[in-house]
């Protein structure tokens, strides 16, 4: 059955990558209507990185199988992988000048590259290629049933960031350039936090669904919590060094200081994804454990459509700033309808006074270390510009700075990681 699965869906995916690199002027045409004149200088871009797809693809199904057998890590290593390489290629490009198609032609090495990775493990798991037989037909008939309402409520941040990337394209030259830059930075976060909780709650919500249903409601919060305490981490790391991060990797003449000021303020508004996007991959997992496919995609159609028309009005006045915080608003929304309605229909519901309670007892401790934090900052760049002299601009705007300054973070999140007790922070996953 898994034989044919991979080949009937990756057939399926490399006759419509064929054909969308075949029209990719009109494709680009209607994914940035704004950006008419740029058009022909992306289509060969195009037509090169739309068959990204059909290697992540194929990763997906031999993950999806590796899966059964508890293999849950090669899904969010090889996101991060992703994300690392796509920001190591970005900065070789730049500082090496490598023609843009060069780069286009590493991301697909990439895509390779992780294929090859879930290949390896699924050979080494005991899977392997069989000729199927005339019970997986039957069985294929299901899946493709099941298959097809989920593409749009699981990838619906994907989805989102699409429509923003239309929507920018009215903007001023770069506009995109710098939304896909900042999201590059925020979805690393969202695949180790988001998608490594998800997949492996999703086994264990469909088994608890069926053994013990009323169970649902403590695994479910306790993730949440999970998520939640993570991704306020996170978000403060990008408070803090959102803009020394574009100022170290990508200031150069044709990425000013105005462009890191703007790419800072994104990056900072759109932090808050980390936590949305999270929240509703697990809660999805929830939707697809109590068969109700349907419900979440019509939820996801929704609030797509509300993220749309956010996106137009905040625009105006706003600009990016406007795109990215009616994306942010629109994922919350997402979120609060998601756990109304799972609540109405299975009884299942989460302890919103609990949820508030554990937030506070994060606030408190991240007020705490972020006190102690920009105290040490503070003491460790006046020690620097002290002893470096003239040259500290040279290590404050480079790689060095992250030699001395990301350990120090480093220390602070372990820090945060084994006092949260002391905070009264308990979390089930961490016992």
């Amino acid at each position: 059955f898994l034989t044919l699965v991979f080949v009937f869906m990756q057939c399926l995916v490399a006759l419509l990558c064929y054909i969308l690199s075949c029209y990719s002027v009109d494709i680009i045409s209607f994914i940035a209507p704004g950006s008419v004149e740029r058009v022909v200088y992306a289509a060969p871009m195009f037509k090169i990185l739309i068959f990204f797809t059909l290697f992540m693809s194929m990763s997906s199904v031999l993950g999806g199988a590796l899966q059964i057998v508890r293999v849950f890590s090669i899904g969010p290593l090889s996101q991060f992988f992703l994300n690392v390489a796509l920001c190591c290629e970005y900065i070789f490009g730049i500082y090496l000048n490598l023609s843009i198609i060069t780069v286009c032609w590493m991301i697909l090495l990439n895509g390779l590259i992780i294929f090859f990775m879930h290949y390896f493990l699924y050979l080494k798991n005991g899977f392997k290629f069989a000729l199927p037989t005339k019970n997986s037909f039957c069985m294929l008939s299901f899946f493709l049933k099941r298959l097809f309402p989920v593409f749009f409520s699981a990838g619906t941040s994907e989805i989102n960031m699409m429509v923003d990337q239309a929507i920018a394209s009215y903007l001023p030259a770069g506009s995109q350039s710098l939304l896909d830059c900042v999201s590059g930075f925020v979805r690393i976060p969202m695949q180790v936090i988001g998608s490594s909780f998800a997949t492996v709650s999703a086994p264990q919500f469909a088994k608890i669904s069926i053994r013990r249903p009323m169970r649902l409601s403590f695994y479910m919060l306790e993730t949440l919590k999970l998520i939640l305490w993570a991704s306020l981490v996170g978000c403060v790391f990008f408070y803090f060094f959102s803009k020394k991060i574009l100022i170290t990797i990508f200031l150069s003449d044709n990425f000013t200081m105005d462009h890191v000021v703007a790419g800072s303020t994104v990056l900072i508004l759109l932090s808050p994804m980390i936590l949305f996007a999270g929240f509703n991959r697990v809660i999805l997992n929830a939707y697809y454990a109590n068969n109700m496919v349907l419900s979440s995609t019509l939820i996801t159609l929704a609030c797509g459509i509300f993220n749309t028309v956010f996106n137009i009005l905040l625009m105006a006045d706003f600009k990016l700033n406007g795109i990215v915080f009616a994306t942010v608003i629109a994922e919350a929304i997402r979120t609060l309808i998601l756990l109304i309605y799972l609540k109405i229909e299975t009884g299942i519901h989460i302890n919103i006074r609990h949820i508030v309670d554990f937030f506070f007892r994060c606030a408190l401790q991240l007020f705490v270390f972020v006190f102690a934090f920009s105290y040490v900052y503070r003491y460790v760049k006046i020690f620097m510009e002290n002893r470096l002299g003239d040259y500290y601009s040279l290590f404050n705007d480079s790689f060095l700075y992250w030699i001395v300054f990301g350990p120090i973070f480093i220390i602070f999140a372990a820090l945060i990681f084994y006092t949260r007790r002391y905070f009264g922070i308990r979390l089930y996953y961490l016992k």
